[in-house]
């Protein structure tokens, strides 16, 4: 078994018995909202001004799973028609360490999505006579969709004709799964060589890209176009902006006194530090 970073207990299905499907035993479902908000409210004559912001981080933690027990393994024996394929009692098939069915599979870690959730305004109260007030302004939002901190969103771009193309986060081709992905006709399964060419009902294969080869920064960008062909984007990326401590995985080798425990922060060379850059580019 690899990578038990939770506890939990193998699957087993019957036909004729009361299945054990316990199967994850521990799990951690949080959810925090962190709230940042101000107002600046200036009476000038007869107008009051009222400029504000409020931003939002969003932080979302759900137990990651695919089927069954996942890394501890799920093993069927005969849950359809017959009582039992090799000895025709399914617990007599249990016993003897025969199942008809098994899976398995590899969950390195849960998810942890992120955001963060920006509200921007500006407004004039203007009083015209003690009869009759104005009021106007703007008021801006941007709510991007959720990223992981460790890789697990990714995304699918359907605007490659026939094909599409999958998206996963730059860096973090470890966590594709390749089989699935070749199954659906995939240029690079792995994400990084292209071992695939094959045309499928007249459809190309699938690329698969990270983030950065598919010119999608992982940050906040606008773009202003000055003329057909010329045009000057701005961006900003960011990484753990608030300087939360990010933990490492715990020591997942089982000979070990210290199995599952955690003893240090993940460093500045794999996003454990809080960094920012802001670039301005000219594209034609």
């Amino acid at each position: 078994m690899q990578n038990l970073f939770y506890n939990g207990i193998p699957e087993m299905d019957f036909n004729n018995l009361q299945s054990l499907n316990a199967d994850r035993l521990t799990g951690l479902n949080k959810s925090r909202t962190l709230d940042y908000s101000d107002v600046l409210i200036w009476t000038k004559g007869n107008h009051t001004f009222k400029f504000g912001g409020n931003v939002q981080t969003l932080e979302a933690i759900t137990p990651l799973g695919f089927n069954g027990a996942d890394n501890y393994g799920t093993y069927q024996f005969n849950t359809k028609n017959s009582a039992g394929m090799f000895t025709g009692v399914d617990f007599a098939d249990f016993l003897l360490g025969l199942p008809d069915q098994t899976f398995y599979d590899v969950v390195k870690q849960d998810n942890d999505g992120i955001s963060a959730h920006y509200h921007f305004f500006g407004q004039d109260e203007w009083r015209l006579s003690p009869r009759l007030t104005l009021s106007y302004g703007v008021r801006y939002e941007l709510h991007p969709g959720y990223s992981d901190k460790f890789g697990d969103i990714g995304n699918f771009d359907p605007t490659v004709a026939l094909a599409g193309r999958v998206i996963y986060p730059q860096g973090k081709q470890d966590l594709l799964a390749q089989g699935f992905l070749a199954s659906a006709n995939a240029c690079d399964p792995d994400g990084v060589t292209g071992t695939n060419s094959a045309i499928v009902n007249g459809a190309p294969c699938m690329q698969v890209q990270g983030n950065g080869t598919a010119g999608f920064p992982a940050g906040l960008s606008k773009t202003f176009p000055v003329t057909e062909r010329f045009k000057v984007k701005a961006e900003g990326t960011f990484t753990n902006l608030l300087n939360h401590t990010n933990l490492s995985d715990p020591n997942m080798n089982l000979s070990s006194s210290s199995f599952g425990l955690v003893s240090g922060a993940i460093g500045s060379d794999f996003g454990g530090a809080r960094t920012g850059q802001i670039s301005v580019r000219a594209e034609f």
